[in-house]
């Protein structure tokens, strides 16, 4: 009885719940799903989820459970949940799917949960996606994943085949990068910038591109982006703001050569708060002579401005020690 209620416990309310909302297959394997969804001429969706994932959890209480994605997937979609870790509650059911899990989440290096899985009736990979997604923007997924247009493996052998669209190669580029393959995504992002600076001037830089560009910080320093910003004011302080936030915390030099950038180019020298901050980030995480030289230009502002204030006269004097202290390890 224990066991039963233990089983009960951790199956996921998905499964609980059959009655609405998506019907989840029991009790086949993933030859016999394959087998079905063939005969059935049906697309093969898989949840990849682990038993600690929370949005996991959360896609089962209030997506898989609604009514309008039930009807959607169950008229559209073989559906399987598989679980691809382990845990020593795990219902018979689940353990009766560990070699599936496993051989699924290794074929298709399922990283992270939920992972989504689409397959063609034929059992091919044809589109994927992860993270918790709401309502409206799952079943948007679902039918990308019907539509040899937009599914992200068709994309992506149609791209190394050299047959995809410039616009689509956008769609592959963020797609790739949101599903962690960088590499792809870069490679994708960097030919769409190429195609881009091919374009007239007034459609070169439309707010939709300089979003695209701003949303891949990673590749500001290829020739082709750093063409592409140095034509626009608007391009370069999206990009160099994109920066400072790709930087923070994960690459301080990034973070600072770009703050350094955006503070000189674009900030207002008579917000003395805002100079004393930005000089005080430098102060902290740059080691560049270059960049502590001109932070202590915006303090020297802020001291000749408001000399009274005690916080700006200890960013200035505290620059100017760390500037000597560098200055000295040179010459040695």
């Amino acid at each position: 009885m224990r066991k039963l209620l233990y089983s009960l416990l951790y199956l996921p309310l998905a499964v609980l719940g059959q009655d609405k909302g998506i019907h989840f297959e029991q009790g086949l394997n993933w030859q016999q799903v394959q087998a079905k969804a063939k005969a059935a001429h049906q697309y093969i969706f898989v949840d990849c989820f682990a038993s600690w994932c929370g949005p996991c959890r959360l896609m089962d209480r209030t997506v898989y459970t609604n009514d309008t994605v039930g009807a959607y997937f169950n008229a559209h979609f073989i559906s399987v949940k598989l679980q691809l870790d382990k845990t020593a509650h795990d219902s018979p059911e689940v353990k009766a799917r560990y070699a599936d899990a496993e051989q699924i989440g290794d074929t298709y290096k399922v990283k992270a949960y939920p992972t989504f899985l689409f397959f063609s009736p034929e059992g091919k990979l044809v589109h994927r996606s992860l993270g918790f997604q709401p309502v409206p923007e799952f079943m948007a997924l679902a039918k990308a994943a019907m539509d040899p247009k937009a599914q992200y493996e068709t994309l992506k052998a149609n791209y190394e085949k050299g047959d995809l669209k410039p616009e689509s190669i956008a769609g592959l580029a963020v797609a790739a990068r949101d599903l962690g393959e960088e590499a792809l995504a870069r490679r994708a992002a960097l030919d769409y910038v190429g195609y881009l600076l091919k374009l007239p001037e007034n459609l070169r830089y439309t707010q939709d591109h300089i979003d695209f560009v701003a949303s891949f910080p990673d590749c500001a320093k290829d020739p082709a982006f750093v063409l592409y910003t140095r034509g626009s004011a608007q391009a370069d302080q999206a990009v160099t703001k994109a920066r400072i936030y790709a930087g923070f915390g994960k690459d301080w030099p990034v973070f600072t050569a770009a703050l350094v950038h955006y503070t000189d180019a674009y900030e207002k020298k008579d917000d003395l708060a805002l100079l004393n901050k930005n000089a005080r980030y430098i102060l902290q995480y740059s080691k560049e002579r270059s960049e502590l030289s001109q932070a202590l230009n915006w303090s020297k502002l802020t001291t000749d401005k408001a000399p009274a204030d005690t916080a700006y006269r200890r960013t200035y004097r505290e620059l100017k020690t760390k500037l000597a202290e560098i200055n000295k390890q040179e010459i040695k």
